[in-house]
């Protein structure tokens, strides 16, 4: 009877101490292994590894001056825009894992373009830190996705530029590169083309020059309606001046 009371009592002692030992093992496998956590999925009350089940994916939008947000995914589809106009960058993160939400810390790296000046972010999650490009932010179970970040630039060099974004480091015991199980929706671009604005000339009929090429045709063309509206604005003056 006492060997089997102390079964009893040895099997209910193990049974409360499994999960500490679970843990423990699933702790020093970590370390023993040498490799970083990439990705802990959020499943219920408790968090467990599940580096082959993490699919964060990003994705890079473009707007000018209170349009709709386009992709803009290359040179030849860049959102079209002219100096001083507004120019908003948007992030867009969305869980694509059936398993459950990653969780922890998560740093996103966005380095604006020559071509625009940082005016200002918002953040659903975590904040931007314009001077290193980095928007850090820290996901839970019960995280609302979309998780967005938004960037406010002006318009300040001509040409046409890209803005990538990737996600850089994650932090599931302490910083490090980041991985998932689908590396190519990781990284995203948006192309946006700047041109000079118009210029208008003109004192009673205004024209407006649009920069639309820089070939010989479109130089005469200027050339001859610069001074076509040049004769018009003289001949007006004359006009008045003899009346």
């Amino acid at each position: 009877m006492k060997s089997f009371k102390l079964l009893i009592s040895g099997a209910f002692v193990f049974a409360l101490l499994t999960p500490v030992f679970a843990v423990g093992v699933a702790n020093a496998q970590v370390q023993i292994d040498g490799i970083p956590v990439q990705c802990l999925i959020g499943s219920g009350e408790f968090t467990e590894l599940e580096s082959d089940g993490c699919d964060l994916s990003l994705q890079k939008e473009v707007s000018v001056n209170g349009g709709a947000f386009v992709d803009a995914n290359s040179a030849a589809e860049a959102a079209s825009a002219t100096l001083g106009d507004s120019v908003v960058w948007r992030i867009s993160i969305n869980n694509e894992s059936s398993e459950g939400s990653p969780v922890f810390g998560f740093r996103v790296s966005d380095v604006l373009p020559a071509g625009v000046t940082f005016a200002s972010s918002s953040a659903s999650e975590g904040a931007y830190d314009d001077s290193s490009g980095i928007w850090q932010f820290t996901l839970s179970a019960v995280s609302t996705f979309p998780v967005t970040l938004t960037l406010n630039s002006t318009a300040t060099s001509t040409g046409t530029f890209e803005n990538s974004a990737a996600f850089s480091q994650y932090n599931g015991e302490t910083w490090g590169p980041y991985t998932d199980a689908n590396a190519s929706n990781d990284t995203d671009s948006a192309f946006v083309s700047i041109s000079a604005a118009p210029a208008v000339l003109g004192d009673t009929t205004p024209v407006v020059l649009a920069a639309t090429g820089s070939g010989a045709v479109e130089s005469l063309v200027a050339g001859s309606l610069i001074l076509t509206t040049f004769g018009v604005l003289g001949y007006s003056r004359f006009a008045r001046s003899r009346n």
